[in-house]
């Protein structure tokens, strides 16, 4: 079973950590240990890296740090299920982070002077 209330640190927070508010919640969930990844999101982060020696030292930090979230057919089934459905609830624009939460979050993500930032979150099953 996959444990409720972990935040996927993916490329899109990753984006952000320089504004101070993302900073500062990232750390906080890292801290509680309640930041998650997969090895989809691996593989792109790792994607970016310069050298080999970034590539393993990213590797690595993600490793030690992160809840490793397993994949299985079910669970890409689920994916791209819940992608469909927000690609039919929004008529314009690209899905964002900001699109998967429900309405009445989505008036109170982080905003300052970076791009409005949302965490996605992922649930028990």
């Amino acid at each position: 079973m996959i444990p409720g209330g972990l935040y996927l640190a993916d490329t899109s927070a990753i984006a952000r950590v320089a504004c101070p508010a993302v900073h500062q919640e990232l750390s906080r969930l890292g801290r509680l240990g309640l930041l998650a990844t997969c090895v989809t999101v691996d593989l792109e982060v790792l994607y970016s890296a310069r050298t080999p020696a970034e590539h393993a030292t990213t590797a690595a930090r993600r490793a030690a740090g992160l809840v490793d979230l397993p994949l299985n057919s079910d669970i890409g089934a689920r994916a791209r299920a819940v992608q469909a459905m927000l690609a039919a609830a929004v008529s314009t624009g690209p899905l964002g982070s900001s699109t998967c939460l429900p309405p009445q979050q989505r008036s109170t993500t982080t905003r300052s002077s970076c791009t409005t930032t949302a965490i996605s979150t992922t649930s028990p099953r």
